[in-house]
């Protein structure tokens, strides 16, 4: 991931180069980056991206990954969309020059990396890239922020590049128009033309660029959202759409009763379309069709309907559109709910490490048949132990501590399953296969060990460690979620909460027994709801509080192999003297116990490296009585009594100061010592100065 990690390096750089409140960074700086960024892109391979980088693209410092990233928190960095919508302080209604090149920079991002083809209007309509499904899951103001309506309305004109870029903004607004999405990437939300060009000039700008430019599918798909948003707004879907929804919640009452007694009543053929009974404003009903005083519709006076909406006839055929517009909401229930749970479903069934990303992983699968999984990884393990132990070299040794470590965890497993059944729990249980711990993250009895020796067990650790910094990303970014499901339906939560309080206020008003049914009905469904809310709380607790302690437990041994690799040179010192010392390389054995007095014995609290301290100190006194007895050996070479005498006045230099800086207790485990090396230690006049068959020798005289 060498290559990703770069790539949010270069958007860093980017975004820190954008910032047009930087006085240092002029025009010339801004479009060589932008420049140098597009180059980076274009190249070949293309250059992989984190999924946290398409939105810190694109928003910058207002994106989820850098609001919740420490570092990047400290970081001023000015978006891709700000930056091609930047407005010119000097020009009243134009951009900043660098918006050009910048939406020229978007617009190749969405419609050109990683692209399979050249037609802009089948990549609109075909699988969207990262950065193009991060731009359509914006809401309306981060949008508004790159000034389509500028771009649009004076780009390439006479205002020249300060009016933008009207080519790039036309592409940019159709895909956001087409293929626009809420925040989770897949539900549709559409968007009205209006909410980005206002003026009229703008919109006939746009419309005309999409007959010259846009194909059929396009322009349909781009009609039928526009539509769709505009009749959500309206609150109707279509004709009839609103009186079938009056209709569904009980609003519309009507009476069947004849109020005409004239005695030609049963001779009147029209009958069938006789005008319902109406109130008054005054309080008196009337059937006589006589307009009322205080305005309205005329209503003919012997009581005959003129219109299609006066006669039974059309309140029979509003009663049966109320049925199949229920009916039709019926039927997409059942279809949305139908989808949650085969979405539920796949997702159950993919690696929650995101190593495993091909289609026939399925780790539902692996859970119902881990017995025969067991099994089977144990017979690999066996086979490849076996075969690892016939190299017989210090890598297949490794290699196979590393199975039997697999190994031993599965026979762990396999026994503890055997003893609770031995011990009688789950009797009936036992006899099934199934009786082992689950590998599914979901599940209350899932354990991690097993997991990954079924599911990982060839993982490399760069590979495990990458995936658990991914999961911990996506866990963090669930309250930020929620947080923008809230704040983007602010305003249906309002209405709820309205109408939950026009309900109660109206309860103690009414005492008719259609309200009071009505209102028992309402207070079922709410009790249904609470207990399905409250349903789903408890499954998302025990599912998620597994995986949660396990990234703590990740977090904690992450911390530790860090704090490991940074003393790992004074760990390995006991070691490198013991060798040294087998060597006869007494020069490396100063060296390296010099590295160790960096560590205060009397102020260190750390016992890991007062260990290693102790150990260095008898490594090196074990090198004292080595070079002790170098001196001592008659048949000793001059060169080795030289150098003997060289390094052994050294390690005395650094034993003394080690006896110093510890208070002088660090004679008292020094160990036995010769009586050459007791004797040259109590007469030597100054360091570097030996005593050898009562001959006085100064080292430093004799430069080797």
């Amino acid at each position: 991931m060498a290559d990703a990690d770069r790539s949010s390096i270069e958007i860093k750089v980017l975004l820190k180069n954008l910032d047009p409140t930087k006085p240092s960074i002029k025009h010339k700086d801004r479009l060589r980056r932008l420049n140098k960024f597009r180059n980076y892109v274009t190249a070949n391979p293309a250059p992989e991206f984190y999924d946290d980088d398409y939105s810190l693209m694109l928003l910058g410092s207002e994106s989820p990954a850098a609001m919740e990233d420490e570092d990047l928190s400290h970081m001023t960095l000015y978006g891709l969309l700000r930056a091609a919508g930047c407005p010119s302080t000097d020009h009243k209604g134009t951009l900043k020059r660098s918006a050009r090149p910048a939406i020229s920079l978007l617009r190749l991002l969405c419609f050109e990396y990683e692209a399979t083809t050249n037609n802009p209007n089948a990549i609109i309509m075909s699988e969207l890239n990262g950065f193009a499904a991060a731009l359509c899951a914006l809401n309306v103001p981060q949008l508004r922020t790159l000034h389509l309506d500028i771009h649009i309305g004076t780009g390439d004109s006479a205002s020249g590049s300060r009016g933008g870029s009207k080519d790039d903004a036309c592409h940019l607004l159709a895909l956001i128009l087409a293929r626009h999405t809420d925040t989770d990437y897949e539900k549709p939300k559409p968007l009205k033309v209006r909410d980005f060009l206002p003026e009229g000039r703008g919109q006939a700008e746009f419309e005309a660029w999409l007959g010259e430019h846009a194909s059929p599918d396009v322009r349909n798909k781009v009609k039928r959202n526009v539509e769709s948003a505009e009749a959500g707004d309206r609150g109707e879907l279509g004709v009839g759409f609103g009186e079938a929804r009056n209709l569904a919640a009980g609003g519309i009452a009507f009476d069947d009763d004849d109020d005409d007694d004239d005695d030609d009543e049963d001779e009147d053929v029209l009958g069938v379309f006789g005008k319902k009974s109406a109130k008054k404003k005054g309080g008196e009903d009337t059937a006589d069709g006589a307009s009322s005083p205080t305005g309205g519709a005329a209503v003919p006076s012997d009581g005959k309907p003129r219109t299609w909406a006066e006669t039974h006839m059309a309140s029979d055929k509003q009663k049966d559109l109320g049925a199949i517009f229920l009916e039709e909401e019926r039927e997409k229930d059942m279809a949305e709910r139908k989808k949650a749970e085969e979405e539920k479903q796949r997702i159950f069934g993919r690696d929650p490490l995101g190593i495993h990303n091909e289609e026939q992983f399925d780790l539902q699968d692996i859970d119902n048949n881990r017995d025969h999984f067991i099994k089977q990884t144990l017979a690999e393990i066996e086979l490849e132990i076996d075969s690892e132990l016939a190299l017989a070299n210090e890598s297949g040794v490794e290699k196979v501590n590393w199975l039997e470590a697999q190994r031993q965890a599965l026979l762990a497993i396999m026994d503890e399953k055997r003893r609770s059944s031995d011990d009688g729990e789950g009797a009936e249980d036992a006899k099934d296969s199934q009786n082992y711990p689950s590998v599914l993250p979901t599940k209350p009895d899932f354990d991690p060990i097993l997991f990954l020796t079924l599911v990982h067990r060839n993982a490399s650790y760069q590979e495990l460690l990458d995936s658990t910094s991914r999961l911990s990303r996506k866990t963090d970014n669930q309250v930020e979620r929620l947080q923008n499901l809230v704040r983007d339906n602010f305003s249906l939560f309002i209405r709820c909460s309205e109408g939950i309080d026009v309900f109660a206020d109206n309860r103690g008003n009414s005492g008719s027994k259609y309200y009071s049914s009505n209102t028992d009905q309402l207070q079922n469904q709410f009790g249904t709801l609470d207990s399905i809310a409250q349903s789903c709380s408890e499954q998302a607790r025990k599912s998620f509080k597994p995986l949660l302690d396990n990234t703590n437990e990740v977090r904690k041994v992450q911390s530790a192999l860090a704090v490991l690799q940074r003393v790992a040179p004074l760990l390995q010192v006991p070691g490198l003297m013991r060798q040294h010392i087998e060597n006869a390389n007494f020069a490396s054995v100063v060296k390296a116990y010099r590295k160790i007095l960096v560590i205060d014995e009397n102020h260190c609290d750390v016992d890991l490296l007062q260990y290693v301290r102790t150990k260095a100190g008898e490594a090196a006194q074990d090198a004292r009585q080595d070079l002790e007895l170098i001196l001592a050996d008659e048949t000793s070479s001059g060169k080795s009594l030289l150098d003997a005498i060289r390094d052994l006045g050294q390690l005395l230099e650094l034993l003394e100061e080690d006896e110093d800086g510890s208070g002088g207790n660090a004679s008292e485990g020094r160990g036995a010592s010769t009586p050459r090396s007791s004797g040259q230690s109590s007469n030597a006049m100054k360091a570097g100065t030996f005593t050898i068959d009562r001959h006085v020798i100064c080292v430093r005289d004799y430069p080797p």
